[in-house]
């Protein structure tokens, strides 16, 4: 066996790296967001981001949990999801006629951004090998 076949990456391991990848990514996006909302940028970028982060983040960070190969039907979904628990989020506030959606963005990033870094984590930390 030569030196270049024993340097050759797992599957599984280049599977992983590409979920932290997009898993950091996805974080970046929603701390961004957050940054920009809390210096009170200007408005053009700061509504870019943020609509980027709704619709990506709370279905994204869903999505760490499944496995979808086809990289436009995770887009799709995690568009779909992020929409149905907003749309969710917004209805139960409105039935209980509190109206802070400020505090549901702010809930939702929260949720989104712990479900990231513990997938983070999970993907990090060393698993022992099986026999």
């Amino acid at each position: 066996m030569s030196f270049a076949a024993e340097q050759r990456v797992s599957p599984r391991v280049a599977e992983s790296v590409g979920s932290i990848l997009l898993d950091v990514s996805l974080v970046g996006l929603m701390l961004l967001a957050a940054t920009l909302c809390l210096l009170d940028a200007p408005s053009v970028p700061r509504v870019l981001v943020l609509v980027a982060a709704a619709v990506l983040g709370p279905g994204g960070a869903l999505l760490t949990r499944l496995r979808v190969d086809n990289a436009a039907v995770a887009l799709g979904l995690a568009a779909c999801l992020s929409f149905s628990i907003e749309i969710a989020g917004s209805l139960i506030m409105a039935w209980a006629e509190w109206w802070h959606p400020v505090a549901l963005a702010a809930a939702l990033g929260g949720a989104s951004l712990i479900l990231l870094i513990t997938d983070i984590a999970a993907r990090v930390r060393p698993r022992e090998p099986s026999e």
